[in-house]
């Protein structure tokens, strides 16, 4: 989104939204999307996210899980998100093998096109499944 549509969505002048991004920006937590007016979260802003307890003690006992998958289905796995019609990917697990196909952390895509987003949509509530 642009910053017109992001001050209307919260209620907010365009001035102070252009103030937070233009510091947002700076302080490297978000960029500007190539052919777009939109933004993207930056890989520093979902460190930030990550280092809050509760995540970070869910992904210090979902890494151990994952590489016994992994090792166990020489595939690659992940752990993705809901960031609202889209999943981000948190944390991965690389294949054993020499070759093998994997996403990044940071990753996002819109939830309807990935085999990740659409485990997520379908455990969604129904009434937020309706409204998608």
């Amino acid at each position: 989104m642009g910053t017109t549509t992001i001050a209307e969505r919260l209620g907010r002048s365009n001035a102070e939204i252009y103030r937070m991004i233009l510091v947002l920006e700076e302080r490297g937590y978000i960029e500007k999307e190539e052919d777009s007016e939109g933004y993207l979260v930056t890989r520093k802003l979902l460190q930030l996210g990550t280092e809050h307890e509760p995540v970070k003690d869910i992904l210090e006992y979902a890494h151990p899980v994952m590489r016994k998958l992994a090792d166990q289905t020489s595939m690659s796995c992940h752990i993705a998100v809901e960031s609202q019609d889209q999943i981000v990917v948190i944390a991965r697990a690389e294949s054993p093998n020499l070759m093998s196909y994997s996403v990044r952390v940071g990753y996002r895509r819109p939830i309807i096109y990935s085999a990740s987003g659409q485990i997520l949509f379908v455990h969604q509530e129904a009434e937020k499944r309706v409204n998608a």
